[in-house]
């Protein structure tokens, strides 16, 4: 696999970037030069840095990537592992705290007042939070642990926080598919950090509890006029 003898569209359509910005990424995510995975299997850090990219490109199987690097989907199963730890070890950071540089109060003030130019009563909303549930194959034990109810499916759960630039601020999980948004935000230790001086808060869906830096939807049977244009406009 050569990357530089494909064209900045077959870039954007198997990988989502275009050359220059593949190797750019790469470089920032300081991707090395070799990635020898755990059963002695090399590739140079370009290929398997787009063997992880493609596999990324939703949807395809390992299986349809196997012309394109030539290698057997095992070993690009194995590639794709690697180059995830990889990420995960040195830049994890970035998901799992709180404390970053675009979210100092000079940024959490913008971010609160581009919520409210999109029409949103609150002044001081600077970003969503949820749980996101991942379907999983039945496993062969503890099938009632990862069950999840609602879904009526067997499931991970994760808990994001998003800023209206479409970053991801925070990310939590995985947990069992069983608990509920509120356990995932007790488990998640975040309530004591979330907690900026009362002067921000997030919005989440009515599964949250209100709290002076998080706020939910009214959810009355018999709401007022003016509670639900206000669960209407966030």
């Amino acid at each position: 696999f050569d990357l530089n003898k494909s064209t900045d569209a077959q870039c954007i359509e198997y990988f989502r970037f275009r050359k220059e910005d593949i190797f750019r990424l790469g470089e920032a995510l300081s991707i090395p030069d070799k990635i020898i995975c755990e059963n002695r299997v090399r590739a140079n850090g370009t290929e398997a840095y787009c063997v992880f990219l493609r596999r990324l490109v939703y949807p395809n199987r390992l299986s349809d990537i196997e012309p394109m690097f030539g290698r057997h989907r095992t070993t690009l199963s194995m590639i794709v592992k690697e180059v995830t730890n990889l990420i995960m070890d040195t830049h994890g950071h970035l998901l799992s705290s709180l404390q970053q540089p675009w979210l100092n109060l000079q940024s959490l003030q913008s971010y609160a007042d581009a919520v409210n130019r999109k029409g949103a009563p609150l002044k001081n909303c600077i970003g969503f939070i949820d749980g996101t549930v991942r379907l999983i194959c039945r496993p062969t034990v503890n099938q009632r642990i990862v069950y999840n109810g609602h879904k009526r499916t067997h499931a991970l759960k994760y808990q994001s926080i998003v800023l209206p630039n479409g970053l991801i601020a925070n990310m939590y999980g995985p947990i069992e598919g069983r608990r509920h948004d509120s356990a995932l935000l007790r488990l998640s230790e975040k309530m004591e950090n979330l907690e900026v001086g009362g002067r921000f808060t997030l919005y989440g869906d009515p599964a949250y509890p209100i709290r002076d830096w998080l706020l939910s939807p009214y959810k009355s049977a018999h709401i007022t006029d003016d509670q639900r244009l206000f669960n209407a406009r966030m």
